[in-house]
């Protein structure tokens, strides 16, 4: 209430000061602009009113108050006048008659559409005129920046020391050489791209061991294939990958989830061709009876696109969360990659270094944590290398990898201390 008061003394005074400036214009105009507008009642009482009054101030917009709404039928305003006034239709100091059922307004008492608007802008522009101001436009409101001011994972800075961990990383329980890393997920997540990735950020060139297909439809991985990448002096790195046949929307393709269970515990042949419609048994070719530790699976990687995460069927989802509560009862830890985030997001299209700055993948991130209940620390977001050289991608690229060797490492001493 007080506020309304204070919002009318202004042009209240304004219009009962005959020495003011402004008085010749308003009169001028006949003005609409006047203590009828300016209504007594609105500047003493904040209820109440059974007039359709308009408070106008020197300012682009107008206040609109009208009789209100009470408990009794038989008094207040008429909701049918109400909608009139919405649509312009009742003219100013309007005095409403709460016992027409239907509405006081007829007809005789209506007014022409955007009447009083109109009325009301001239008499505006003429004061804002004779007060010597403009009516300048309020700057444009900038849309937020589609990216964080600082990145949530820093992955940059410890690129260096990251490059330095991998090359010399070995395992420390010795009934292993290498430390297994398994890739699953969709079709077309980019499971084979990000093994050829990291190659070529360990190489520092172009690499393409692991075939792929940016076309198909169906898993263009057939095999269960292990990857070794190599050093420059041509010894090998201490962990290797194990790319496998994708999940398909349908059971009438993809990788069995049955098949993926026997990988992790390494009963899976090198080169075993995966039949969508057949689950590998023991006594098939490529079923190995007595796998070793260095055969079993260290750490699970689930890979997914960032373009198409809120796109996944439920079937899929289904079967990624049915693998990952295999590995858990393993004790196999997991991670999870999020390719593909320049095709999701523009603004790491346009700068790779915006990956961990950039709101909508944060939000992806969070979504994949809320889908699958992996931690957050453990998802990562990468941008696979198809492309001639960007050196931009790399540090995400390492960031993923270390955190990969550090969870299968710490596996690998747990089965050290469990099987000595």
């Amino acid at each position: 209430m007080v506020g309304q008061r204070r919002m009318m003394e202004k042009p209240s005074s304004l219009m009962n000061n005959t020495s003011h400036p402004l008085q010749d214009t308003i009169t001028a105009l006949g003005s609409s602009f006047s203590t009828r507008r300016i209504h007594p009642k609105c500047l003493k009482e904040s209820t109440g009113l059974s007039n359709f009054t308009k408070a106008q101030r020197p300012s682009n917009f107008v206040f609109n108050d009208i009789m209100g709404f009470e408990k009794d039928s038989d008094s207040g305003v008429p909701v049918k006048d109400v909608k009139l006034a919405l649509r312009g239709h009742v003219k100013e100091c309007y005095k409403f008659n709460p016992d027409q059922e239907d509405g006081g307004l007829e007809r005789p008492d209506w007014q022409p559409v955007n009447w009083t608007s109109l009325r009301s802008h001239s008499v505006q522009s003429h004061i804002s005129k004779a007060m010597g101001s403009s009516q300048s436009k309020a700057p444009p409101v900038s849309p937020p920046s589609p990216l964080l001011e600082q990145p949530w994972r820093k992955v940059s800075e410890e690129y260096q020391s990251n490059l330095v961990f991998v090359n010399s990383y070995q395992p420390v329980n010795k009934q292993v050489k290498h430390l297994r890393i398994l890739l699953h997920g969709p079709v077309g997540a980019g499971k084979s791209s990000f093994i050829n990735s990291v190659d070529s950020v360990l190489k520092g060139r172009p690499a393409g061991r692991a075939l792929t297909d940016s076309t198909s439809g169906t898993s263009y991985t057939k095999q269960y294939r292990t990857f070794e990448l190599h050093k420059i002096s041509g010894a090998s790195y201490s962990f290797v990958f194990n790319d496998i046949m994708g999940f398909e929307q349908d059971d009438n393709g993809g990788v069995l989830v049955e098949d993926v269970k026997m990988a992790l515990r390494g009963h899976v042949k090198e080169g075993y061709k995966f039949n969508p419609k057949k689950v590998l048994m023991e006594g098939d070719d490529g079923y190995k009876s007595y796998p070793t530790l260095e055969d079993k699976v260290h750490v699970m990687v689930c890979v997914v696109p960032a373009d198409a995460l809120s796109r996944l069927s439920d079937e899929t989802v289904k079967k990624i969360r049915e693998v990952r509560l295999a590995a858990s009862e393993l004790g196999i830890p997991q991670l999870a990659i999020i390719t593909k985030v320049d095709e999701a997001c523009p603004e790491v299209k346009k700068d790779t270094s915006n990956i961990y700055k950039s709101k909508y993948l944060k939000e992806q991130v969070e979504r994949f944590h809320q889908l699958l209940g992996l931690p957050l620390n453990c998802i990562f977001l990468v941008q696979n290398n198809n492309q001639e050289s960007n050196d931009n991608i790399n540090p995400a690229i390492l960031c993923a990898l270390k955190r990969m060797l550090w969870y299968g490492e710490d596996f690998l001493k747990d089965q050290e201390h469990e099987f000595p």
